[in-house]
Parts: C-alpha cells; structure tokens; sequence
C-alpha cells in the first residue's frame, strides 16, 4: 500500500493556523519537500506515546543513512524538520518525504513550509 500524501500549508503574515488530519498508520504518510518543510503533529490524550520515523533517502558509499525518529507524548504536539532534500527525499518518490508512524492516539499531522 502506497504512503498517503499530506497537503502542505503555508505561513502567510508570518503565522499559519493549524488544521492537521488524520494519519494513515498502516501506510505511512509522505509529503512535497522544498527542504523549508517541517512537520506539525500532535498526538490524542490519555493513550500512548507516538513513535514517529522520517525516512532517509540518501547512501553514503552505498550504506543507507539512518532514519530521524522522534516521538510525542500523549496529549502533546510536537514540530519536527526542517528536511533537507539532500537527504530525505525519497528514492522512489522523488521531492517526498516518507513517514511512519507507531502507537499513538488518533494522531493527526500538518506538514508547512517556511517562508
């Protein structure tokens, strides 16, 4: 099952209003990349704490570069980025970043740009 795209916001007047949707879990997630874009997620309350894993597309003399991994507690948001595209942009997918998600609440997500 292929990685289902999130829409990118953008800042206007030197802010931008959150409006995060609903992640897809089993497939992941993935993103347009300018290497400006971060990522806005929050996690439900009173459940588990959400692992989330940014996928690297880059090799260093043919060796994959390790995932970012970070995580959000239960009830908390968190912003994760800037990608630069160097290194996230995904091999097959090119100009996306890919994301995994573990464990969570109803997480939700917003990727944005800066301006």
């Amino acid at each position: 099952m292929a990685a289902e795209n999130l829409t990118v916001g953008a800042m206007s007047s030197r802010r931008i209003e959150f409006a995060p949707t609903g992640i897809e879990a089993s497939a992941g997630n993935k993103f347009l990349n300018d290497g400006k874009t971060m990522l806005y997620v929050e996690n439900g309350a009173g459940g588990s704490t959400l692992t989330v894993t940014m996928q690297t597309g880059k090799k260093v003399d043919g060796l994959p570069v390790a995932d970012l991994t970070g995580t959000v507690a239960a009830g908390k948001a968190a912003v994760f980025g800037p990608f630069p595209k160097d290194l996230f942009d995904d091999l097959e997918e090119v100009g996306y970043v890919v994301i995994t998600w573990s464990g969570g609440t109803a997480p939700k997500a917003q990727p944005f740009t800066l301006p």
